[in-house]
């Protein structure tokens, strides 16, 4: 059975550093032969999935990343595992993964608490989530009423941010964000609107139309250039019609997209 990692990075690192410490620690390493490794493999395998779903979505630093590697090679020096069903079961290892991951954690809330904040990993990974609506189930906006939009799909989300009326900023930083938004017009004329919220304050009225009888279906779209976001900031589409009665929108789709292009700027 195939295995998604929450995150690749530190998966590997756990991975690497278990196989590390239980096949060569001390170790003069004679085969040549691959299949000869592949208990280890197996058993180093458990160990990472184990410590990956114990750590979670949270984006690791660069020091959670150097920690759970050298720190996995520790556990695992001068043992070597059996090749068990229990020893190939990632919740064997569940209690030891926990208390690593602990420690890690301790060390981080000291550095932050020093003004010490380490880095993320670099190119290789970049926040970024587009959540959409395809407009095959439309949505009714209420005249008067300023409505958020659901989203019945997530295009991209490389930091797990996608949620069911809006994107949860998982890691800190500058974001580009922008959104759009399709309406019906030629059913009910009147004014149509759609803004970006972040944390339920009306950042940006991005646009307003008034539409008239015979109008066709309007799409509009908007940014809010780059913003500077903190973990658990949450990024919404708003929808305002205001007509003689409830409008089903968006018409031919919506989207919401965030990706981030810099490091958080303190203020």
């Amino acid at each position: 059975m195939s295995y998604s990692p929450n995150n690749l990075n530190l998966f590997i690192a756990a991975f690497s550093g278990a196989l590390s410490g239980m096949g060569v620690s001390n170790r003069y390493l004679i085969s040549t032969t691959r299949s000869d490794y592949d208990g280890l493999a197996q058993v180093a395998g458990a160990w990472a999935k184990s410590f990956d779903t114990a750590w979670g979505i949270t984006t690791p630093t660069t020091m959670d990343l150097e920690a759970t590697q050298e720190m996995s090679e520790s556990v695992w020096q001068n043992r070597s595992p059996l090749y068990t069903t229990q020893n190939e079961t990632p919740s064997t290892w569940t209690a030891e993964c926990e208390a690593i991951i602990a420690a890690i954690r301790a060390a981080g809330d000291y550095l932050t608490s020093q003004g010490i904040t380490p880095p993320t990993p670099g190119d290789s990974f970049v926040p970024m989530c587009r959540v959409q609506q395809d407009g095959e189930t439309l949505q009714n906006i209420p005249s008067g009423v300023r409505t958020v939009i659901d989203w019945d799909s997530t295009a991209i989300d490389t930091d797990h941010m996608g949620g069911p009326t809006e994107i949860t900023i998982k890691t800190a930083g500058v974001y580009a964000v922008s959104g759009q938004a399709s309406y019906n017009m030629t059913e009910d004329p009147g004014t149509r609107e759609i803004s970006i919220s972040i944390n339920g304050s009306n950042t940006k009225i991005v646009k307003s139309s008034q539409a008239t009888d015979g109008d066709s279906d309007l799409t509009l779209a908007t940014d809010v250039g780059l913003v500077n976001l903190s973990v658990d900031d949450i990024v919404q589409l708003f929808a305002l019609q205001i007509s003689t009665g409830a409008t089903a929108t968006p018409f031919a789709g919506a989207s919401l997209n965030v990706w981030k292009v810099g490091p958080f700027i303190d203020s």
